[in-house]
C-alpha cells in the first residue's frame, strides 16, 4: 500500500460550501508524496507539521483553518481533494 498526506481544512464563511476542504501534498515536482508504510508516512508528518500547516493555510488564502494532517492509503479515487499542489 501506498500513502499519502492529506490536509483538511475547516471553513467558517458558509458560502464556501462545495469548494474542496483538503488538499494532497504533492512534492516539488508536482507528483504526489508517497510513503511505502503508514509508519515513514506519520513520521514525515510529525517532523513537517508546521511547514504542512502553514503551507495549507497559505494554499486556502487564509480563508480556512487547519482540521486535521492525515495519513491515508492512496486511491485514485481521491476526487473532493484538490491535487494540484506542491509544498
Amino acid at each position: 500500500m501506498k500513502y499519502v498526506i492529506v490536509v483538511t481544512m475547516f471553513f467558517f464563511n458558509p458560502t464556501l460550501e462545495g469548494r474542496p476542504d483538503g488538499v494532497v501534498i504533492h512534492n516539488a515536482d508536482e507528483t504526489p508524496l508517497m510513503f511505502n508504510s503508514l509508519h515513514k508516512c506519520l513520521e514525515h508528518v510529525h517532523f513537517n507539521h508546521t511547514h504542512l500547516h502553514n503551507f495549507a493555510l497559505d494554499f486556502f488564502e487564509g480563508e480556512a483553518l487547519v482540521r486535521q494532517v492525515l495519513c491515508v492509503e492512496r486511491r485514485d479515487v481521491i476526487k473532493d481533494i484538490k491535487q494540484d499542489t506542491n509544498v
